[in-house]
């Protein structure tokens, strides 16, 4: 049994603080005492002249810690994880799918593809009648393996925008852009359309759009239906002289 449970193990990576794959060098933890450690290094001190001059301190050492283990973990895992060829395979049908991926969406989409093998592990190992599980506590760890497996990988989703919830055909999408045309549309006619109606006949005549409602107007119209008179005035007259000043040329 503890040899299964083995073949299971979430995939080794740096500490990060986020408990996830990094998805840049400042994710990672670069722990005081390997700062101490890395700065009196021959080869730290030879990079941080080469980047700084005589102007560097622990903290320009922590990014280069930062940046020595995230090029580390990035050659690593990700080289380690693509000679599996279940792995391989479905990380190249989910980046033939991804549009524009970044470096960090492709590290990123490695680990889940990784997830999703470790997660069929322990599937198999639960289902397999032939293993012999003879300690409960086995029976809760792979359990727990398989929790801490699939909430990762919905952490890995969310970070790449792929979660059911977020994702939409082409048509849905379209959908959407026809929608928020229409609603600008209703939103430009009520808030700068008149509407020309005859009470009288209750018909609508259509819209008139002037451009200074704030201003005195009165607008005459025949209606269709019984060739009456129809009326449509409104404005301020207290608002006129803010109006003209507001669009009145500036003198000179």
């Amino acid at each position: 049994m503890g040899t299964a449970l083995c073949q299971v193990q979430i995939c080794t990576m740096v500490k990060t603080t986020t408990d996830k794959p990094p998805e840049s060098p400042e994710d990672i933890v670069a722990t005081d005492g390997e700062v101490r450690s890395w700065k009196v290094m021959k080869g730290t001190k030879a990079a941080m002249a080469n980047l700084y001059g005589d102007d560097w301190g622990d903290e320009e050492v922590r990014l280069f810690i930062q940046g020595k283990k995230f090029e580390k973990w990035q050659k690593d895992e990700g080289g380690t994880a693509l000679e599996d060829d279940d792995v391989a395979s479905r990380y190249q049908g989910y980046m033939e799918a991804f549009e524009n991926p970044t470096p960090n969406d492709k590290q990123t989409m490695l680990a889940m593809c990784v997830n999703e093998v470790q997660q069929e592990s322990v599937a198999r190992i639960l289902r397999n009648t032939t293993i012999t599980i003879k300690n409960a506590d086995d029976v809760k760890k792979l359990h727990k393996v398989m929790t801490d497996l699939t909430t990762e990988h919905r952490q890995l989703q969310g970070a790449l925008g792929i979660q059911r919830k977020d994702r939409k055909t082409h048509k849905e999408t379209a959908l959407e852009l026809i929608k928020v045309e229409i609603e600008r549309g209703r939103q430009f006619m009520e808030d700068k359309l008149i509407t020309i109606t005859h009470e009288g006949c209750n018909i609508q005549e259509g819209w008139v759009l002037y451009n200074f409602q704030e201003l005195p107007y009165k607008c005459q119209f025949t209606c269709a239906r019984c060739g009456g008179d129809i009326i449509i005035e409104g404005g301020d007259p207290e608002e006129t002289k803010k109006v003209i000043e507001r669009v009145k040329k500036p003198e000179g």
